[in-house]
């Protein structure tokens, strides 16, 4: 009975986590699901193809060939090839397994939470407060709801904080290795934005402690995360050097939280839901749901707080609060600091206040003490009322200023959220009230201070988390029928993207030059589709076509630049006046049009003009018949000769690793891949390394003498190589290190 006293708060933690995903243990069959979920939309097909190649090859797929006409799949941190618990996808069906995944990382965030707060200082109970408020908290449930699957590398901060805080007290490099070890976990789960700003929370805790020699802890934390992460790391910024994002944001303010909806943190939807009912004008990214929304009632909770200021946890979450409010929603500060290296690399920064929820959850769990501790003394009432009386004066005057500036009515929504923050308040402050006049009854205030905070969190959460049907998810329409059943191993290609969305073309195992929801597309291929696709647009998009063009204009594709590309079908919703094309099916307003310019995957041509670099290449192939003369771009030292018979050349084995074509040439030629060039790519000509030649601006050439040749392309990264050479080295001397401390203490 004492060892499960012990153990009660973990296993409630557990238990309310299965609770409030009732809808996913329920319906085992089912996915979880919003229609416009990055789950549904990326990570469900990308996840589905990674486990059809590992099921019928035997093989973790390092690349993709379904979008983008190809593109690096290993390096893409959001594949989350290196994390552990994504072997599951390898195994398993995909779609049911992200529910899953939501609720054990949810129950182990709050596990996570409810050991850091008892290991700096916290009794049970508070410790469970916290663990309540951040595990509900509208940011975590946000990321599950919109499918963004950095939810999993959220989860982790707790431990990277106790861990590193641990280091920080012992000036321990063994802790400080685990802080970088789970620093390695974050990133490997798919998500290099929340590392980011985790590392931020370490400096600025590094700079709170300097007087325990924290830039050294830091320094060590931050090497062994780069060594273990390095496995990662390094195809990734091999990817990074190679697309256009290395250039970084030329507006990194873009998707970020409008100054005016700081409002959300004390009400959620003063807006309204841009899924369900928007209201709020243009400029919000992040109002689709709860984000940045701990509770109305830990926020009171937390501003008991104030009562063991002295602490220094309390102190510094106090500020790192603040910190993040204002990096989230505006002022002169919040103007340079996303203009400095590193956090110009990101957009959408109101997902800093991940910090402000992580800080509010901590400061939750200390004035819960506080709060009981004034309930002992009957003045909790009074507190109450008085921090009650403050937010609903900010609320009233928000109110104010929102509808003389805004001339917005108040919509019947905006009114019940104004009702239900007043009734949570309200019922708050009855209850601290009605116990601090029974100041010996600290334990049922306690349980009725835990079921509002549940009731608080799960009123706004719980209705976010919704199931469907794969099946019918993913059923698609004639449009994608007739491409399943005639593209066969040629691309397609549509002016829209939403006529070939890719969570359904990639099941189906259709080749598209679009995609959506990349954060890496290759910066040569942007380029040669801006000239295919016929559009102009040099920012930052992470789909093709950018959405900001086919949102706007009709486009009309170039025939032999798209045949280039091995295109067979284009889609589009207005007709092609362009003889190269020939209207093949008509669906209500979507046309089907084949490509008549259309080349093989891939052929062998016998003429090449060289180009001075980049720039030149684009435009040569621009004015040249592919089928006959290659650009290249470095003088090969062979000469070509054309053929005297007639030539073959064809794919024999296609997967997402290796190639190999089979080819009989008549005297000597080059030998044009339809595919992307990447630096991993490697040739071997009848089993003898060969070069891989840039061809075409942006598509893999091997030179090739007369006589019949089996060609064998092979990804294999040199990156990928390094990095996991590091890794394991890395590895290695933490466990050195960690044997070190065994035995140093025995």
């Amino acid at each position: 009975m004492r060892y499960t006293g012990q153990r009660k708060y973990p296993w409630l933690i557990i238990i309310l986590g299965l609770i409030f995903f009732w809808k996913i243990l329920l319906n085992p069959g089912k996915m979880i699901y919003w229609s416009f979920s990055d789950i549904t939309l990326y990570h469900s097909p990308l996840k589905f193809i990674i486990h059809r190649a590992f099921n019928a090859q035997g093989a973790v797929p390092l690349w993709n060939p379904y979008i983008f006409g190809g593109t690096p799949l290993v390096a893409n941190p959001q594949a989350g090839l290196f994390y552990p618990l994504n072997m599951l996808f390898l195994l398993s069906s995909p779609d049911q397994l992200f529910g899953y995944l939501a609720v054990l990382h949810i129950i182990f965030g709050g596990l996570g939470m409810y050991l850091l707060t008892r290991k700096i200082g916290l009794e049970k109970y508070p410790s469970f407060i916290s663990a309540l408020v951040f595990m509900f908290s509208g940011q975590l449930i946000s990321y599950i709801y919109e499918g963004h699957f950095i939810f999993l590398n959220a989860v982790w901060i707790p431990l990277a904080f106790l861990a590193y805080d641990k280091a920080i007290i012992n000036r321990d490099i063994k802790y400080a290795s685990i802080a970088g070890a789970i620093l390695a976990l974050q990133l490997f789960s798919g998500g290099i934005q929340l590392v980011f700003y985790t590392v931020i929370l370490l400096l600025l805790w590094t700079l709170y402690n300097l007087k325990k020699k924290g830039l050294y802890i830091l320094a060590v934390t931050l090497l062994i995360f780069l060594g273990l992460a390095a496995v990662q790391i390094v195809p990734t910024y091999e990817l990074l050097e190679n697309s256009r994002r290395h250039m970084g944001f030329s507006d990194p303010m873009s998707y970020s939280q409008p100054a005016g909806h700081i409002i959300g943190l004390v009400i959620p939807y003063f807006y309204g839901n841009i899924s369900e009912h928007w209201w709020g004008g243009a400029g919000a990214f992040l109002g689709i749901s709860i984000f940045g929304y701990a509770g109305i009632i830990p926020l009171t909770v937390a501003a008991f707080s104030l009562y063991a200021r002295k602490n220094r946890y309390v102190r510094f979450f106090i500020f790192l609060s603040i910190f993040a409010i204002v990096l989230a929603f505006g002022g002169p500060l919040r103007e340079v600091i996303y203009r400095l290296p590193g956090f110009n690399s990101f957009r959408a920064h109101g997902r800093i206040l991940l910090l402000h929820t992580f800080s509010i959850s901590i400061l939750a769990g200390f004035g819960s003490k506080e709060l009981v501790r004034r309930i002992r003394e009957g003045r909790a009432g009074g507190d109450a009322l008085k921090i009650a009386f403050t937010l609903s004066i900010f609320l009233l005057a928000y109110i104010l200023v929102y509808y003389k500036y805004t001339k917005l009515a108040l919509e019947k929504d905006l009114l019940l959220n104004i009702f239900l923050f007043y009734f949570l308040l309200l019922s708050f402050v009855l209850a601290a009230t009605v116990f601090s006049k029974y100041p010996h009854k600290t334990g049922p205030f306690k349980a009725v201070l835990a079921l509002l905070i549940i009731y608080n969190l799960w009123l706004y959460g719980m209705p976010l988390i919704n199931v469907g049907d794969p099946a019918a998810i993913y059923r698609g329409d004639e449009t994608l029928d007739f491409l399943s059943a005639n593209a066969g191993s040629n691309r397609v290609y549509a002016t829209n993207y939403d006529d070939l969305p890719q969570q359904i073309t990639m099941r189906r195992g259709i080749q598209s030059l679009g995609g959506v929801l990349e954060p890496f597309i290759l910066n040569r291929y942007s380029t040669f589709m801006e000239a295919g696709g016929n559009y102009t647009f040099k920012g930052l998009s992470n789909s093709i076509p950018p959405w900001q063009v086919y949102g706007q204009k009709k486009t009309y594709p170039v025939a032999g630049l798209l045949g280039l590309l091995n295109t067979k079908y284009v889609v589009t919703r207005y007709p092609l006046d362009n003889p190269d094309f020939r209207l093949v099916e008509q669906f209500n307003s979507t046309y089907i049009y084949e490509n008549l310019r259309v080349l093989p995957r891939a052929f062998v041509v016998h003429d090449a003009v060289y180009a001075a670099g980049e720039s030149e290449a684009l435009r040569l192939i621009q004015t040249i018949d592919p089928a006959s003369v290659v650009v290249l771009e470095r003088d090969i030292g062979r000469a070509l000769a054309q053929p005297i018979f007639d030539e073959t050349v064809f794919v024999e084995t296609y997967s997402a690793n290796e190639i190999v074509v089979r080819a009989n040439l008549s005297n000597p030629g080059v030998l044009v891949l339809s595919e992307m060039w990447y630096p991993g790519w490697k040739a071997y000509d009848n089993g003898r390394e060969t070069d891989v030649l840039r061809a075409d601006y942006l598509l893999r050439g091997v030179y090739l003498d007369e006589g019949v040749h089996e060609v064998r392309f092979i990804y294999r990264p040199a990156s990928l190589k390094f990095g996991a050479r590091v890794s394991v080295f890395t590895l290695l001397l933490i466990f050195y290190i960690g044997r070190k401390a065994v035995f140093g203490r025995g």
